[in-house]
This record gives structure tokens, sequence and C-alpha cells, in this order.
């Protein structure tokens, strides 16, 4: 049997068993210099003001939070000087409290500049390799993301703030994009958009297949009093089959003309684009300066930057090909109705139009007789996928949902190339200029 003292200290290791096992702290239960808000003999009753923190009556005193005196931890600096909130508690403890908490093992919570943050244990990387450090790479979607720990870094004094891309000309370049957990370790991560140049990412093109580079530059940090490594250069690439979007970026002056899409549900917009090809993959874009024969294929393609694919599609309602920019001119060549390509003179085909998130159709280039220039025009809008086949071609209107149409126009398009329709030859004229020779894009927005 134990002895009443032995109880008592059997007790209270339990207890402070117990309480470190829940994850609890010691309060602090103030003192002269800190008295507890809710103390009317040395605070004379004391408050908590957002942004400012906790005093007595008088402005100067700071006093603790109280049962009686609540204190809001995301608006208000709780507690003074050298004491850390815990909000699982509602009160001040002379113990350190990082929130979120650190990595297990990995970090410890210390105090710097007033507060309470994780710090790389040191200890845990003491023997970690050089040859660790090197970027992760995600090739996903439209971005690339490169990944890299934060405490491997520091481990060997680099300074993972003051990391930077190739080019380091704007903010985005700099600093990590987010920090996460991942793995039981603090990971620096830095997305990259595919867009040729932005801070200094460059493409390359290898048959059907486009792979972006960029570099992540680490220096080392200069505020030691010893530097034990160079500044880390780090290419990383990602490698995508082409795509009609990313296509465009291979060549410097696409034939190409943006609008924007109505709202969906009456929230959000999006940029639906439109190119042309000179091949049936939509992967070869026409560009300023390209010659086309007359009659020989264009195949024209429309995508969107809205990105909900599940639920969502893009449908071309109309298209036409007329002499002048009015609305569906009645000397026009239809070339899509009622999202189907119906003109056989013409050759318009549809090849996947109410599908997916991209249009694509083709046609032979033609002229109109005596007349000098040509307008495309398609209306445009996403469509959501309620049932089977309720937004292809043989859909009637009535049974779709969706966003408004945007009309989308390119034109005039100048045919200062002379040409002899009834002689029956064949002329080659420049830049698609049978439909047309100079890239004037009109965008206009009209709604249904």
């Amino acid at each position: 049997m134990l002895r009443p003292g032995m109880c008592l200290l059997v007790g209270a290791l339990l207890a402070a068993f117990l309480g470190e096992a829940a994850g609890t702290t010691t309060c602090f239960a103030g003192n002269a210099t800190y008295p507890a808000c809710s103390d009317d003999t040395a605070c004379a009753g004391g408050s908590c003001t957002a942004s400012v923190g906790c005093y007595c009556v008088d402005p100067i005193t700071q006093c603790l939070p109280s049962s009686n005196v609540t204190c809001d931890s995301s608006t208000t600096p709780c507690c003074p000087e050298g004491l850390y909130w815990f909000p699982n508690q509602t009160c001040c403890s002379e113990e350190l409290n990082c929130d979120p908490a650190c990595v297990t093992g990995k970090e410890t919570c210390g105090y710097a500049d007033g507060d309470a943050v994780c710090q790389c244990n040191n200890t845990a990387y003491l023997h970690a390799n050089r040859s660790r450090i090197a970027p992760t790479v995600d090739c996903r979607g439209d971005v690339m993301t490169v990944s890299i720990s934060k405490c491997l870094l520091e481990r060997f004094q680099y300074s993972a703030s003051n990391m930077h891309l190739l080019e380091n000309n704007r903010t985005e370049c700099s600093g990590p994009s987010y920090v996460d957990i991942v793995n039981n370790e603090r990971i620096l991560f830095k997305q990259v958009p595919l867009q040729n140049g932005w801070c200094g990412t460059t493409f390359s093109v290898q048959g059907e297949k486009v792979t972006y580079t960029n570099a992540l530059y680490i220096p080392p940090d200069f505020d030691l009093p010893i530097i034990i490594s160079s500044a880390l250069n780090m290419s990383f690439s990602c490698t995508y089959n082409m795509t009609m979007q990313t296509s465009l970026q291979t060549v410097l002056h696409p034939l190409i003309g943006t609008v924007t899409l109505p709202a969906i549900n009456g929230t959000g917009t999006a940029q639906a684009i439109m190119a042309a090809y000179t091949n049936d993959a939509f992967t070869i874009p026409y560009q300023v300066g390209d010659e086309l024969t007359v009659g020989s294929p264009v195949y024209i393609g429309i995508m969107t930057t809205f990105t909900d694919g599940d639920n969502f599609t893009l449908r071309a309602e109309r298209c036409v090909a007329a002499p002048s920019n009015a609305s569906y001119d009645t000397t026009g060549v239809p070339l899509i109705t009622d999202g189907c390509a119906l003109n056989q003179d013409v050759n318009a085909q549809y090849v996947s139009n109410g599908e997916t998130l991209e249009v694509r159709f083709k046609m032979d280039t033609f002229v109109f007789q005596d007349m000098p220039e040509v307008y495309i025009r398609c209306d445009v809008r996403l469509c959501k996928k309620q049932t089977p086949d309720v937004c292809k071609c043989s859909s009637s209107r009535a049974g779709r949902s969706g966003g408004a149409t945007a009309s989308l126009s390119i034109g005039p398009l100048d045919l200062s190339v002379s040409i002899d329709v009834n002689s029956g030859s064949s002329t080659v004229v420049s830049s698609l200029a049978v439909l047309w020779s100079s890239l004037l894009v009109l965008l206009s927005l009209r709604l249904f």
C-alpha cells in the first residue's frame, strides 16, 4: 500500500502526464505587472479591444484575458509580450505556442521577432546529404509545380525566402507560391504557368510534343557569418502532348481572336479563343506570312479557359462566312447551323462540337464573286451537361441550358490579291487571304 505522500506524488505525476497527453499547457496566473483583466482591485476592470490588446482601465497596464473578459485571437493580440495565446484553453502562457503546429521531429517552436514560429530542427538534418537538394516537378494541367524541402535548404544555409525563377523581373517570379506539409516535412512550392517568357520560361517542340523549361535559383544566406554553399541553379521542365492551345505559342504571329464568354449562373467569366490551323490534328497554327491555295482545307479551333469539363462543354451554335460584317448577311455562307456543319459546297464539316471544352471544324477556302472582304462570325456558349448528347449538334436549343451566347467575329478580311474566280485556276494568296489577308480581329459580345 502506498503512503499518503507517495499517493500525492503519483497523482501529480499522473496528472502531469495526462495533461501533456491531452495537449494542455500551464496558463499564466498573472502578477503585479500583468494582472487579470477581471481583477477589480489590481486592474479596476479591464477589457480587450481588436487590434490593440487587453488593458486595464488605464491605457498603460496590460492585463490577461479571463473567463469574464474574452479575447478574439483572430483580430486581437491577446497576450502581453513574452506570453503566448493558447486558443484551446483561452489563456496566455509562458510556453511557446506555434499555430499551426510544427512538424514533429523536424521542427521546433521558437521565438523570432516577437512571435512564436516553427524553426527547423537542425539536429534532424545533421547527417543529410547535399545531393538530396533537388526539386520535384509536378506536370499537370496548364501549370508546372516545382517543390523543395525548406529545412533541407536551411541545413546547408540557403536563403529559401530569396529563391526565384530564371528571370526575376516581377513579384510573381520570387519566393515560394505556397508552403505545405508533405510526408511530415515542410515543403516550398513554386507554380509556373505554361506561358512562353513567363519569368524566363521557354519551350521547344519535337514532333507532337512541346517541352516547357525554367530554372530555380536559390542563393546562400548572406546574413550568416560563414558561407558554406554556392548558389543553386536547378533547371526543371515538363513535356506535354501538343494541343490546340499550347501549339499557339510555337509560332510568333498566330491568327487568333478572343472574346469573353457570359457568366455561368450569374457568376464567373471565361475567355474563348479562336485560331486557324493547317493540319487536321489542330497543332500547326497559321500565322501572318503563310500562304494558302484556294480550295485547300482550313481547320478552325475554338477553346475556352473555363476548366469545368465535367459539367460543361463549349458549343458553337452558328458560324457564317459573309462579305460584310452585318449580322448574318443574307449573302453569307452558313458553315454551322444549330451546332452542325451543313454546307457541302465549301465542304464544311464539324469535327467536335458540344462534346468537350473545344470546338473543331474544317472548311475548304473560297472567295465571293466581286467581293473584296470576308467576315467569319461564330456564336459560342458554354453548355451544361445534363443528359447524354444534349449539347451535340442533333439536339434542339430548347433542350440545352448554360450561359448566354457570345458572338465572335473575325474581319474585315481584305482580299487584296487579284483573283480570277471564273478562270478555274488555282491562285496562291498570302496569309489566309481567301478568308482573311490581314489579321484585324473584331470581337463583339452579343447576347441572345
